[in-house]
């Protein structure tokens, strides 16, 4: 359970434009899990309010930040969103030393099931219904 001083320490790996806000996502620190910081707003997105840092700065990739949370908001299809405490700033603790970029990576054994294809492209999606059955990473 999350109370309201949980925080997700992350390393950003995706600061990207998301209607009118932004999509910040990054591998937390000691599980190597993926997280993906989230508002209550439509669409999810993080506004330039929540995520600056105290002294003003923005996120950027491969800066280590510290994330207060509200609570564990997953979907379907996006495991990884938690809900963020927008009462509270981010903290930015460091940088992630690039040469350690590939103790993050993931190595599962396939990313999409075959047969499962989309009218752009062939193997490029996977079925609803299968989507519990993958991991968060």
């Amino acid at each position: 359970m999350i109370n309201q001083m949980d925080t997700k320490t992350i390393v950003c790996l995706a600061n990207s434009r998301k209607n009118f806000g932004r999509c910040i996502v990054g591998k937390e620190i000691k599980s190597k899990k993926w997280i993906r910081p989230i508002s209550d707003r439509e669409k999810e997105k993080i506004s330039e309010e929540e995520r600056r840092y105290k002294n003003g700065d923005m996120p950027k990739l491969l800066d280590i930040i510290k994330i207060p949370i509200k609570k564990y908001k997953p979907t379907l299809n996006q495991k990884e969103n938690y809900l963020i405490n927008d009462k509270l700033d981010w903290e930015k603790t460091g940088e992630y030393n690039k040469n350690n970029l590939k103790s993050l990576l993931d190595t599962p054994q396939t990313l999409w099931e075959l047969e499962c294809s989309s009218y752009y492209g062939l193997n490029d999606r996977i079925p609803e219904t299968t989507c519990n059955n993958y991991p968060s990473y």
